[in-house]
């Protein structure tokens, strides 16, 4: 059993397919939620001193949320312009996010090379950095051995010098 703003429910995951949630008091499945209440549920999830200014049901969740399928979207006409992406089955507050996020988000994918979803850093340009990076370090040790070998022998006495 989970508490979620909708109150009680039973979240069965299945082996395959999304996982179905049904009200906990009654095993119904919980009723399409309509734009005033999600704009409540928004409301008390929110602490800022915005208002909400627009409510909008998204057939697919957008990368910045990092979620799959359809979410509620509200938009707060605070400085920040935040964004809250509400669940359409239990009204949780699934993602955050402001224009300080969505900056911190630029800059991210701009460090991973993934300018699409964000999340994957196995980019081939980043790869290849990495591999030449690691090739400077190991010719930088193969340097360093060489020159303490070769300082070290330099200090040595030789066997005709000891003489």
């Amino acid at each position: 059993m989970k508490a979620t703003p909708r109150g009680p429910v039973w979240v069965f995951k299945l082996a395959e397919g999304d996982p179905v949630i049904v009200a906990a008091d009654s095993g119904a499945p919980l009723a399409a939620m309509s734009p005033e209440q999600v704009r409540a549920f928004a409301i008390r999830a929110y602490k800022g001193e915005g208002a909400p200014i627009s409510v909008r049901l998204l057939s697919a969740a957008p990368p910045e949320t990092g979620k799959t399928g359809p979410l509620w979207r509200v938009d707060y006409d605070d400085a920040e312009k935040t964004s809250f992406y509400l669940s359409p089955q239990t009204a949780e507050v699934v993602s955050r996010r402001s224009d300080m996020w969505r900056f911190y988000d630029f800059f991210w994918r701009l460090h991973i090379l993934d300018f699409e979803e964000g999340d994957d850093f196995n980019h081939p340009l980043l790869i290849a950095a990495a591999l030449v990076s690691l090739a400077v370090v190991i010719t930088g040790f193969v340097l360093l051995w060489i020159r303490i070998g070769r300082d070290l022998s330099r200090r040595r006495p030789r066997a005709s010098e000891a003489v």
